[in-house]
């Protein structure tokens, strides 16, 4: 590791984004949109007790909002859009709400084929998404 804390001594190499675990990008070969993210620091929940929040800025081409990294970059947080009905999870799964579906709890998504987390409505335009590993995101509105 050089004095600029990069794993090569080669400062051309240095700056490949294979030499940095935390940076990926790549170009989608079916679509050629280029997409980007940076893996931050995950956050412990409940006092340092967990469970942990991993967050990652992610770029994507597709997206025109500015939620206040620039246009095209995101926090990858769970999310609900109620004007479109799609549930976008921190894993970057998105699905559609299609309303009651047999086998899922709370509001049902048609698509969605392993239940990974539950995705409930609260009342007034409050929601609540439970992962499999007890994180819940409340108050998505």
């Amino acid at each position: 590791m050089n004095s600029k804390g990069c794993p090569s001594t080669n400062w051309a190499s240095c700056c490949s984004i294979r030499n940095w675990p935390y940076l990926q990008g790549g170009v989608d070969p079916r679509t050629g949109q280029y997409t980007f993210s940076i893996s931050l620091r995950e956050t412990q929940a409940n006092d340092l007790q967990g469970p942990g929040l991993p967050l990652t800025l992610f770029f994507n081409p597709l997206n025109k909002n500015d939620s206040g990294y620039g246009r095209g970059w995101n926090l990858q947080l769970s999310q609900y859009d109620i004007d479109s009905k799609i549930v976008t999870v921190h894993s970057g799964e998105s699905f559609a709400v299609t309303g009651p579906v047999d086998g899922q709890v709370g509001l049902g998504m048609s698509e969605k084929k392993i239940d990974s987390f539950h995705f409930e409505e609260l009342g007034a335009d409050t929601f609540r998404l439970v992962h499999r590993s007890a994180f819940r995101s409340s108050r998505m509105n």
